[in-house]
């Protein structure tokens, strides 16, 4: 123990006098010209310069479906040329099998899609005010320029699934395409798809669509009492549809197969095409949030209560999460 004691004292001593001569140095030098310096280099050359290419490619073809998001419009770069971006999917109701009442007649059909937006400030009512500037795909710092949208009854049906994979529940894949003929096209794997072929009826036409940064406003009158009901919600693309072609659709299918299940109502109707045109070479491309449970079609309409004379009632017809976006340039 005595010998491991002296030993420990030893040490520490001398780690004392090694540490008080290290701090002695009073010489101070500079970390750069003591180690590398230029005359201590031991490099053959500062730099070597090397020849590179860069060049774009064309991306022949990428997946359009699944995706997290939706852009909808034109957008013109600078460098790579204008970019038209539209939108088929497919619209499942809120339930089946309805029962319309009798004679039942509607009042308004409104579609509304959500643009992704925020809260900047309230007003002096304490209503808020939005900006869209995260919607809106590139840099808008001035006017936020129109585009031409038509909207079709699409006759093409969005599968679920793969049935040429080798595995059954193989999701179904849709892919960019365009072959300079058409510039709404698809690959589904194994064919093309021209989408301008498959539309059906017009639905509804605007000839300039301007994404508002304002708070959407709808009023609807009510059939009953001819009072004006008005609601905001954020920033939205909100449009009347055609009650008669609703009617048509829905309406007149009451007690019919095509509304009786998922299934059938899939095959019966099989979405919209949501088309986007440029209006002289030019337009503006907008990210729109259909997977939001604000995203939907509302069907108003009125029967005859055995009770209380006409009421008033609702459909609503949802985007249902199946969607192809596609780009052409």
């Amino acid at each position: 123990m005595k010998k491991t004691f002296k030993a420990l004292k030893l040490s520490a001593a001398f780690l004392f006098v090694l540490t008080g001569f290290v701090g002695c140095d009073k010489e101070f030098t500079e970390l750069e010209s003591a180690v590398l310096g230029k005359d201590n280099a031991n490099f053959s050359t500062d730099s070597y310069e090397i020849p590179i290419v860069a060049y774009n490619k064309t991306t022949e073809s990428v997946q359009v479906n699944g995706l997290a998001s939706y852009l909808l419009g034109v957008f013109n770069d600078p460098v790579y040329g204008q970019t038209t971006a539209s939108i088929v999917t497919q619209v499942t109701p809120s339930s089946y099998d309805p029962d319309f009442g009798d004679n039942p007649e509607i009042t308004s059909v409104v579609l509304t899609i959500p643009y992704f937006s925020r809260v900047i400030d309230f007003d002096e009512e304490g209503n808020a005010e939005y900006t869209i500037q995260d919607s809106l795909y590139g840099d808008y710092t001035g006017a936020i320029k129109p585009f031409k949208l038509s909207i079709y009854k699409n006759e093409y049906f969005l599968r679920d699934f793969d049935p040429f994979a080798d595995a059954d529940d193989t999701a179904q894949k849709y892919y960019s395409y365009s072959d300079g003929s058409s510039d709404n096209m698809a690959y589904n794997g194994t064919s093309v798809i021209n989408f301008d072929n498959l539309k059906e009826q017009l639905v509804f036409e605007q000839e300039s669509v301007t994404p508002p940064s304002s708070a959407a406003i709808v009023t609807v009158t009510d059939a009953g009492t001819d009072d004006e009901v008005t609601t905001r919600s954020a920033p939205a693309f909100t449009a009347e549809l055609d009650a008669a072609f609703w009617k048509s659709l829905i309406i007149d299918k009451e007690g019919g197969a095509e509304l009786s299940n998922a299934n059938n109502f899939a095959n019966y109707f099989r979405g919209l095409f949501f088309k986007a045109e440029a209006i002289g070479d030019d337009g503006s491309m907008v990210l729109l949030d259909m997977a939001s449970t604000d995203a939907n079609i509302v069907i108003n309409y009125s029967y005859d209560s055995t009770t209380a004379g006409e009421t008033v009632e609702y459909i609503h017809i949802i985007f249902y999460r199946k969607y192809i976006k596609y780009f052409c340039k």
